[in-house]
């Protein structure tokens, strides 16, 4: 039963998501007076020590913001985000990695498998319910930039077994 309510509303966020006419650029930032308060009591629950930068709303021209998406830092070390429903709801997190910090069992995969490519750096994607680590790396084949994903143990994702929280936010 919980999955099927975990189901309809993925589905349901997946249906505004790509409904959406206006979403927001890396450097839009909203006012924090513009983010419901359920979601800053979130974020200072679950991210304490975290400084947050900015806040992103993806909205629709009609219904208003549907997720905010924060973007905050811990003592000097920037690159992470937190992605929330309306109602607070945190989809996943994220943190952003340069090439030296993935998975070396990843990294030699992706130069064997993809040598045209450069990888430009990644992220570890953490999704709640139920707790799973992802990495998304980016490589670049000249102007094409693609995804590859991967468990923590290096082992590629195929796009169809990922988690519905990283197919429809993350593309």
């Amino acid at each position: 039963m919980i999955m099927k309510q975990r189901y309809i509303f993925l589905s349901v966020l997946f249906f505004l998501v790509f409904t959406l006419s206006a979403q927001t650029s890396d450097t839009e930032y909203i006012p924090t007076s513009e983010v419901p308060e359920a979601i800053i009591a979130k974020q200072e629950f679950l991210f304490p020590s975290k400084y947050v930068e900015g806040w992103q709303a993806i909205s629709d021209e009609i219904s208003g913001p549907e997720l905010y998406i924060s973007k905050f830092k811990e003592n000097t070390e920037t690159g992470f985000s937190a992605t929330y429903t309306s109602d607070g709801v945190l989809v996943y997190h994220s943190k952003f990695l340069p090439e030296a910090s993935l998975p070396e069992t990843a990294v030699l995969k992706i130069r064997s498998e993809y040598d045209r490519y450069e990888i430009q750096s990644g992220y570890l994607i953490t999704i709640p319910t139920p707790k799973q680590e992802i990495y998304r790396i980016d490589i670049l084949d000249g102007i094409r930039l693609q995804y590859l994903y991967y468990t923590i143990n290096g082992q590629q994702i195929p796009e169809e077994s990922l988690p519905i929280e990283i197919r429809l936010f993350e593309k």
